[in-house]
């Protein structure tokens, strides 16, 4: 069966050019139609490897906005070339029985935010007697300090407070 196609070296029906010519144009369209139906169904197809060759690259960013003038900040340090905030109310503080009687005094030593109003936005106690830091607290609370300004705008402050506590002999 086999010998007959490799020795004769001729088949039977491949000598007929119509043959040749009609078989090449039924697998033209055969390809033809493979080419075609990804194109005309193009939902079907995976969307992800679709993207990435009909979408355009992201465009790149904005340059950088120009350099403005510099914003005054929002809180400065009393100290080095800095003034020292100007009191305007300062309520002297209560000494507390319980010291006088205990014959406690000292300093004590308060941190404390000023605000752009000049009043006192955050305190807190840095060191002294421990009878007399909430007396001292409670009378810097309430002082008023004259706003301070950079470059004409009002900026909060943030500086060290002592209070002094002595007993008169």
């Amino acid at each position: 069966m086999f010998n007959q196609l490799v020795v004769s070296g001729q088949m039977e029906g491949t000598n007929k050019p119509w043959a040749v010519t009609i078989s090449a144009i039924v697998q033209g369209v055969i390809v033809g139609v493979l080419i075609l139906i990804p194109l005309i169904y193009t939902e079907a197809l995976p969307k992800g490897m679709l993207n990435t060759f009909l979408v355009a690259p992201a465009p790149p960013p904005p340059p950088p906005p120009p350099v403005k003038k510099e914003a005054p900040p929002q809180r400065i340090r009393v100290g080095g070339n800095v003034q020292s905030a100007m009191i305007i109310r300062k309520t002297p503080p209560v000494y507390p029985q319980l010291a006088k009687s205990a014959r406690v005094q000292g300093v004590v030593h308060l941190a404390a935010v000023i605000a752009k109003d000049g009043t006192i936005q955050e305190l807190h106690s840095l060191g002294g007697p421990a009878l007399l830091i909430q007396a001292a607290m409670d009378a810097v609370k309430t002082w008023i300090y004259k706003p301070t300004l950079l470059n004409g705008e009002p900026v909060q402050v943030e500086t060290t407070i002592d209070v002094n506590f002595t007993l008169n002999q």
